[in-house]
């Protein structure tokens, strides 16, 4: 092979390996594969479950009683918690594969709008890869299925 074609040939592989690399990338990316946890839960491992002492702990420090609740809402969003001020609660999600997680924030306030209470909860389903195939055969076996088993009748005199 000549030393351009050669060379052509390793710049085009290059290229098609580069633009893939940047699709997948992109694709990961917006379908949250590569995003993390919100910045208010960065470097925190807190624990799964409806509520979550660690998580809770964080937002109590962040949100102490007698805080503005306009404010906890405000920050919330900026952290792109889907937010439900109605209902006083919100929830962010992300994945990482084979996981899916939600952190969650519930509060109560007051009717001059102050934090009386609030906690944060974290929901996550896995799935282990090796599960997800199908432990019984695709096929039915080959051997026609028995004849099933009729109980006698109850006969009483």
């Amino acid at each position: 092979m000549r030393p351009l074609a050669a060379l052509l040939l390793i710049c085009g592989l290059t290229l098609v390996a580069m633009a893939g690399a940047v699709v997948w990338f992109a694709a990961g990316w917006r379908m949250g594969w590569l995003a993390g946890p919100p910045g208010i839960a960065r470097n925190m491992y807190p624990v799964a479950g409806p509520i979550s002492p660690n998580w809770s702990r964080r937002l109590r420090e962040r949100f102490p009683i007698g805080s503005p609740e306009t404010r906890l809402v405000e920050v919330l969003r900026r952290e792109k918690f889907q937010v439900d001020a109605t209902h006083r609660v919100a929830g962010f999600g992300w994945a990482r594969y084979p996981c899916v997680y939600t952190l969650t924030v519930i509060w109560r306030a007051d009717e001059v709008g102050r934090v009386r209470a609030v906690q944060g909860g974290l929901l996550n389903a896995c799935t282990r890869p090796d599960r997800l195939a199908p432990q019984a055969p695709l096929h039915p076996p080959a051997t026609p299925p028995s004849e099933p088993v009729v109980a006698p009748a109850n006969q009483s005199a």
